[in-house]
Protein backbone atom coordinates (compact mmCIF):
# COMPACT_ATOMS: atom_id res chain seq x y z
CA UNK A 1 0.00 0.00 0.00
CA UNK A 2 1.05 3.50 -0.92
CA UNK A 3 1.20 6.00 1.62
CA UNK A 4 2.14 9.41 0.94
CA UNK A 5 4.00 11.31 3.85
CA UNK A 6 2.53 14.78 3.73
CA UNK A 7 5.29 16.01 5.89
CA UNK A 8 7.69 14.93 3.57
CA UNK A 9 6.32 15.70 0.40
CA UNK A 10 4.53 19.02 1.81
CA UNK A 11 7.54 20.50 1.72
CA UNK A 12 8.36 19.49 -1.61
CA UNK A 13 7.55 22.06 -4.98
CA UNK A 14 4.20 20.26 -6.93
CA UNK A 15 6.13 18.67 -9.49
CA UNK A 16 8.93 17.42 -6.95
CA UNK A 17 5.86 16.11 -4.79
CA UNK A 18 4.18 14.50 -7.62
CA UNK A 19 7.79 12.53 -8.26
CA UNK A 20 8.38 11.22 -5.31
CA UNK A 21 4.27 9.94 -4.97
CA UNK A 22 4.92 8.55 -8.93
CA UNK A 23 8.47 7.03 -7.84
CA UNK A 24 7.08 5.53 -4.56
CA UNK A 25 3.82 4.21 -6.43
CA UNK A 26 6.69 2.66 -9.24
CA UNK A 27 8.71 0.96 -6.76
CA UNK A 28 6.00 -0.69 -5.55
CA UNK A 29 4.04 -2.00 -8.32
CA UNK A 30 7.04 -2.47 -10.27
CA UNK A 31 9.06 -4.70 -7.82
CA UNK A 32 9.40 -8.15 -9.28
CA UNK A 33 7.43 -10.36 -6.53
CA UNK A 34 4.30 -7.84 -7.24
CA UNK A 35 4.58 -8.54 -10.69
CA UNK A 36 4.90 -12.18 -10.27
CA UNK A 37 1.80 -11.51 -7.67
CA UNK A 38 -0.16 -9.41 -10.22
CA UNK A 39 0.54 -12.22 -12.75
CA UNK A 40 -0.83 -14.83 -10.71
CA UNK A 41 -4.18 -13.18 -9.71
CA UNK A 42 -4.69 -11.81 -13.13
CA UNK A 43 -4.24 -15.45 -14.64
CA UNK A 44 -6.45 -16.95 -11.83
CA UNK A 45 -9.42 -14.54 -11.72
CA UNK A 46 -11.36 -16.49 -14.13
CA UNK A 47 -11.79 -19.04 -12.11
CA UNK A 48 -11.74 -17.39 -8.81
CA UNK A 49 -13.24 -13.89 -9.00
CA UNK A 50 -13.26 -13.24 -5.49
CA UNK A 51 -9.53 -13.29 -5.82
CA UNK A 52 -9.37 -10.47 -8.12
CA UNK A 53 -11.60 -8.72 -6.01
CA UNK A 54 -9.56 -9.01 -2.77
CA UNK A 55 -6.58 -8.00 -4.88
CA UNK A 56 -8.15 -5.04 -6.23
CA UNK A 57 -9.43 -4.26 -2.92
CA UNK A 58 -5.82 -5.05 -1.17
CA UNK A 59 -4.01 -3.60 -3.65
CA UNK A 60 -5.00 -1.16 -5.94
CA UNK A 61 -7.76 0.58 -4.13
CA UNK A 62 -5.64 1.88 -1.12
CA UNK A 63 -3.32 3.08 -3.77
CA UNK A 64 -5.53 5.18 -5.68
CA UNK A 65 -7.21 6.57 -2.88
CA UNK A 66 -3.48 8.07 -1.63
CA UNK A 67 -3.17 9.33 -4.72
CA UNK A 68 -6.70 10.64 -5.12
CA UNK A 69 -6.14 12.16 -2.01
CA UNK A 70 -3.35 14.23 -2.77
CA UNK A 71 -4.37 15.25 -5.74
CA UNK A 72 -7.81 16.33 -4.40
CA UNK A 73 -5.35 18.82 -1.85
CA UNK A 74 -3.24 20.75 -4.88
CA UNK A 75 -7.33 20.91 -6.59
CA UNK A 76 -7.80 22.65 -3.17
CA UNK A 77 -5.45 24.66 -3.27
CA UNK A 78 -5.48 25.99 -6.32
CA UNK A 79 -2.41 24.77 -7.76
CA UNK A 80 -4.07 22.42 -10.41
CA UNK A 81 -7.20 21.94 -11.62
CA UNK A 82 -8.82 18.56 -12.36
CA UNK A 83 -12.57 17.51 -13.07
CA UNK A 84 -11.99 14.19 -11.99
CA UNK A 85 -9.01 13.69 -9.62
CA UNK A 86 -10.45 9.74 -9.16
CA UNK A 87 -9.96 9.40 -12.86
CA UNK A 88 -6.47 11.55 -12.98
CA UNK A 89 -5.30 9.21 -10.05
CA UNK A 90 -5.93 5.94 -12.25
CA UNK A 91 -4.75 7.70 -15.27
CA UNK A 92 -1.39 8.41 -13.07
CA UNK A 93 -0.78 5.21 -12.07
CA UNK A 94 -1.32 3.50 -15.51
CA UNK A 95 1.25 5.72 -16.91
CA UNK A 96 3.89 5.22 -14.28
CA UNK A 97 3.39 1.17 -14.74
CA UNK A 98 1.10 -0.41 -17.22
CA UNK A 99 3.74 -0.88 -20.17
CA UNK A 100 6.87 -1.71 -18.05
CA UNK A 101 4.66 -4.40 -16.01
CA UNK A 102 2.75 -5.68 -19.28
CA UNK A 103 6.14 -6.38 -20.69
CA UNK A 104 7.52 -7.99 -17.80
CA UNK A 105 4.47 -9.88 -17.36
CA UNK A 106 4.72 -11.29 -20.71
CA UNK A 107 8.32 -11.68 -20.48
CA UNK A 108 9.72 -9.28 -22.55
CA UNK A 109 12.15 -7.61 -20.32
CA UNK A 110 13.44 -7.68 -16.69
CA UNK A 111 11.98 -5.18 -14.26
CA UNK A 112 12.89 -1.79 -14.33
CA UNK A 113 15.63 -0.64 -11.93
CA UNK A 114 14.91 2.19 -9.50
CA UNK A 115 16.84 4.52 -11.34
CA UNK A 116 14.70 3.77 -14.62
CA UNK A 117 11.27 4.31 -11.86
CA UNK A 118 13.08 7.48 -10.67
CA UNK A 119 13.15 8.46 -14.46
CA UNK A 120 9.47 7.39 -15.20
CA UNK A 121 8.08 8.93 -12.12
CA UNK A 122 9.96 12.43 -13.15
CA UNK A 123 8.57 12.31 -17.00
CA UNK A 124 5.03 10.98 -16.03
CA UNK A 125 4.77 14.12 -13.19
CA UNK A 126 6.40 16.75 -15.83
CA UNK A 127 3.61 15.63 -18.67
CA UNK A 128 0.45 15.16 -16.34
CA UNK A 129 1.28 18.73 -14.34
CA UNK A 130 1.57 20.40 -17.78
CA UNK A 131 -1.39 19.18 -18.89
CA UNK A 132 -3.60 20.27 -15.67
CA UNK A 133 -2.06 23.94 -14.23
CA UNK A 134 -4.65 26.22 -13.85
CA UNK A 135 -5.73 28.33 -17.14
CA UNK A 136 -3.91 26.06 -19.23
CA UNK A 137 -5.90 25.06 -22.38
CA UNK A 138 -6.15 21.02 -21.19
CA UNK A 139 -6.74 21.43 -17.79
CA UNK A 140 -9.62 19.62 -16.75
CA UNK A 141 -9.63 16.11 -17.73
CA UNK A 142 -12.87 15.21 -18.61
CA UNK A 143 -13.90 11.84 -18.66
Amino acid sequence: MLAIDETLVGALDLEAALERILGAYGNLALDEEVIALTRLVTSESDRFPELGAAFSEGAFRHTREAIEGWLRRQCDAGVIALDDPRVAADMLRGMVAMEPQRAVMLGQRRAPDADEIAARARMCARLFLNGCRPGHKSAGLSQ
